[in-house]
Parts: structure tokens; C-alpha cells; sequence
């Protein structure tokens, strides 16, 4: 996955996301970053988070690791979230998105 997107952005692959973070900005000059699990990196300031669930998937069973596909309970993660983006169309993101509403955040769809 790393090297498809290094197709189209700088990249950077490291265990310690604060460091790899501060390569990208210091060599590509990055206006923002994406990242992936990005709430696991409390050393990284986090300007805007946005949680994406596929409308097909959902959260898989909704259950946390090593039950499911979730590395913390999605509930307790909207409190971090400034918006929710739901990709595709499909019923299995419905509950994620009522859950966000109810947290106040703005839902947003794409294709």
C-alpha cells in the first residue's frame, strides 16, 4: 500500500510516526498529513481527524482488537473526530454515523 501511494505523495513508513512525520515536513514541505490509525500518535499534534467507514463494511463485527478489526471502540474515538466521512453506498456505516451525529460531528459522503 506505502508504495502505491508514494506514486502520488511523499511517503514515509516508520514506527515512530512523530519522526516520520517531521521528515515529511522538513524534506517535502507537507501542508498536512494523512495518516493511518493516526489517534495511536499522541506524541503528533493533530489538527483535523477524520474517521472513514465504508458504507459496504461498516466496522466489521464493531469489536476491538484481537475480537475485530477496531484498535479502540469507535464511541470513544468520536471525541477525538472533527468529522466522519462515509465512502461508497451501503447500510453497514449507518450505526457509525448515527453515533456521529449524536456526537455533534459533521458527516460527510463520497463515492
Amino acid at each position: 500500500e506505502p508504495l502505491l501511494l508514494a506514486e502520488h505523495a511523499p511517503v514515509a513508513v516508520t514506527p515512530n510516526r512523530a519522526a516520520g512525520a517531521r521528515l515529511l515536513l522538513e524534506k517535502h514541505g507537507c501542508d498536512f498529513l494523512i495518516m493511518d490509525d493516526g489517534f495511536q500518535s499522541a506524541r503528533i499534534h493533530i489538527d483535523y481527524a477524520l474517521v472513514v467507514v465504508d458504507a459496504r463494511y461498516g466496522v466489521g463485527n464493531g469489536h476491538v482488537i484481537p475480537g475485530g478489526p477496531l484498535r479502540a471502540d469507535i464511541v470513544d474515538q468520536l471525541v477525538f473526530t472533527s468529522a466522519l466521512l462515509k465512502m461508497g453506498e451501503g447500510l453497514a456505516a449507518d450505526a457509525v454515523v448515527r453515533q456521529a451525529a449524536r456526537a455533534g460531528r459533521p458527516i460527510f459522503e463520497a463515492r
